[in-house]
């Protein structure tokens, strides 16, 4: 069983404090977050893999180690736009696949702003 506790500093923001037995060695762990939204995620991830803490780093290892590049963060944004029909999806893939992929289809879509994009796609060298 996990809990997550509020717990408030003298500066008058808030530490969030996780704490679990790990289920193999039964060892009491805790770990302290700045924001609860991060301590709420690594409390689910912990209970989805039954608390415990290897398994759950392995997997969260795994999932980072995927890098989210333009590609898929545009082909994601076309599939979210639920009110296109499909002659417009069909469009957005194809404008992807001709002019995105080419040029931005290996790049980390955390690594990349808008003047990235508009440089890459321009066929300009990226400004120093």
């Amino acid at each position: 069983m996990a809990n997550l506790e509020e717990r408030p500093r003298k500066n008058g923001q808030t530490a969030y404090i996780l704490r679990w037995a790990d289920k193999r060695t039964h060892e009491r762990k805790s770990h302290r977050f700045a924001d609860e939204h991060d301590a709420r995620r690594m409390l689910l991830v912990l209970e989805a893999h039954d608390h415990d803490t290897e398994r759950a780093l392995e997997n969260v290892r795994k999932h980072y180690q995927s890098v989210y590049i333009v590609s898929d963060m545009v082909s994601d944004h076309i599939e979210m736009r639920t009110r296109a029909n499909g002659y417009t999806v069909r469009r957005y893939k194809g404008i992807l696949r001709r002019h995105i992929d080419p040029i931005l289809s290996s790049v980390a879509a955390t690594g990349v702003d808008y003047r990235d994009v508009q440089v890459r796609c321009s066929g300009e060298k990226e400004a120093q």
